[in-house]
């Protein structure tokens, strides 16, 4: 499926949903201090291990 399509398929439903959503990129806690509120809703990414010193092996 090409980008064009990826993009048409996303519509407008999906679109008004994600209107007021901020993406960040800091410290979870750092970001829930500074932005919470009573309508407040947070989906925090947990650490990838690499993020934590941990060795992969692949």
């Amino acid at each position: 499926m090409s980008f064009k399509n990826k993009v048409e398929r996303f519509g407008e439903e999906l679109s008004e949903r994600l209107r007021n959503t901020q993406i960040e990129c800091n410290e979870a806690h750092k970001i829930i201090q500074s932005r919470d509120s009573e309508n407040s809703f947070f989906y925090c990414d947990p650490p990838y291990t690499s993020d934590l010193g941990v060795k992969v092996h692949q």
